[in-house]
Formats: structure tokens, C-alpha cells, sequence
């Protein structure tokens, strides 16, 4: 192969590279930047099918009604900043980002995948057995079955309370 088709290989290969990282920065930063102002409905259209249907529709039926208003007017505005985007094979990323509000400062990484060639937040949890909720396709028990050994567990210690006693 002529040197000069390797350099253009390398050189598209480059550039496509960037351009997936551009995409997954903004649409990772959609997805943070509603969520940490509470805004789940805007949030969907940055997160895959699975997140959305299993994550997303908990915290809008469950949570979001129960949080004390004082508590998100403390807590919004929230800003986003990415401080890294790294592409982990062609259908998975990790963002590395910062998360500012009135009380706080957080890291975190959110995990980007592509789905319908499109990159997307998954963000997938696990409800407690105990609560007996139902997803739209899948029960507590289901999802605590198909996700075993598949996410961290939290400890109760490094929770903190989100509600108003």
C-alpha cells in the first residue's frame, strides 16, 4: 500500500475520531446537564431505550414527586462541565465531567453507548426487591436478576438522605 493511502487512512480514521467525540461530549452533556436540574423529560432523548425505561421512568413516577421543592431550589442551577471524553471501542465511551450547584461540587463518569447510531447516556439501576415496583417492561425482581454483579454496590453510609423527614 502507497504511503499516501496510509496517511489518508490514518488521517479520516483521526478525524472521525474527533467528530464521535464532539457527539458524545454534547450528548453526554444533555443528558447531565438535565438531569442535575431535574428535568427528566429533556433528559430522555440524550439516553438508550434501556436507560430510559428502566431509570429514567423510576425517577420521573417515583422520586421526582417526592423530592421537597427547597430541596432542588437549593440545589438548581446546576452546571456541567466535560473534562474528558474516552471512546473505549467503536460503541462504547466514558465521560469524565464536573457537576456544580449552589451547595456542591461532584465528579463523576457516565457511560455513553451507541444505539441506532446514535451515542447515548446508560445509566441503569437497580430497584430493591422490597419496594415491589414495576418498570415498564421488567419487575424489581427482574431487573435485581438481570443486572446481578452488573453494577456497583452502594453502601448505606456513603448515601445521602434526598428527602425531607
Amino acid at each position: 500500500m502507497p504511503l499516501g493511502t496510509i496517511t489518508l487512512m490514518v488521517a479520516l480514521l483521526l478525524v472521525s475520531c474527533k467528530g464521535d467525540e464532539r457527539i458524545i461530549e454534547k450528548n453526554a452533556y444533555g443528558y447531565l446537564y438535565a438531569m442535575s436540574n431535574y428535568r427528566i423529560s429533556e433528559a430522555k432523548q440524550y439516553a438508550t431505550t434501556e436507560t430510559v425505561n428502566h431509570t429514567l421512568h423510576f425517577v420521573e413516577e417515583t422520586i421526582i414527586p417526592n423530592l421537597d421543592p427547597n430541596f432542588v431550589k437549593q440545589n438548581t442551577p446546576a452546571t456541567i462541565e466535560i473534562n474528558q471524553v474516552t471512546i473505549i471501542d467503536d460503541s462504547t465511551a466514558e465521560v469524565a465531567y464536573t457537576s456544580t450547584t449552589p451547595k456542591e461540587v461532584k465528579e463523576g463518569k457516565l457511560e455513553m453507548v451507541k444505539e441506532n447510531q446514535e451515542w447515548k447516556a446508560q445509566v441503569i439501576i437497580t430497584i430493591p426487591k422490597f419496594l415491589n415496583i414495576k418498570t415498564d417492561t421488567l419487575s424489581a425482581e427482574e431487573m435485581d436478576a438481570k443486572y446481578k454483579g452488573k453494577l456497583k454496590s452502594v453502601s448505606a453510609d456513603s448515601v445521602k438522605p434526598r428527602f425531607k423527614r
